[in-house]
């Protein structure tokens, strides 16, 4: 049981994506994602419309410093030791992959950021739309 995730998450995992995911809390997650999220408000196309602190990102970056290492030494030590003798670093990097996608879940789960990330749907022409959803011969198939 992954937090009813779906389990292709954990197609190519040996053991340590699962157990940082299992390891982590709701809250961490929150963290994992809050890092995330200052990290690409980074950019230079984004940084303007982000009012981000550099107190703000220490801040966030000393949490999810502390999470990485407790998880990788502690909760996960084993399944990291596992990973990194079959895979090298790019074990941690695949397995920081998927817990990225559980801390994304983690927010875009939220009612108020569905809503904003569906707010372009009222842009969209759903009759020029409906092409995606025709054979050759006009015809509607099922959606």
């Amino acid at each position: 049981m992954c937090f009813g995730y779906s389990s292709n998450l954990f197609a190519s995992d040996n053991g340590l994506a699962t157990c940082l995911v299992e390891s982590m809390t709701g809250k961490e997650r929150k963290v994992m994602a809050k890092w995330m999220f200052f990290a690409m408000a980074e950019h230079p196309e984004i940084k303007v419309y982000s009012k981000i602190t550099t107190a703000e990102k220490d801040s966030v970056d000393s949490d999810m410093g502390r999470i990485l290492v407790r998880l990788l030494t502690e909760d996960c030590l084993l399944q990291t030791k596992a990973s990194i003798k079959l895979n090298g670093n790019n074990a941690l990097y695949d397995a920081f992959g998927v817990v990225g996608k559980f801390a994304m879940q983690e927010l875009t789960g939220d009612t108020s950021v569905s809503k904003a990330f569906s707010g372009y749907s009222k842009y969209i022409d759903k009759e020029k739309m409906k092409v995606l959803y025709t054979d050759d011969q006009g015809t509607i198939k099922n959606r």
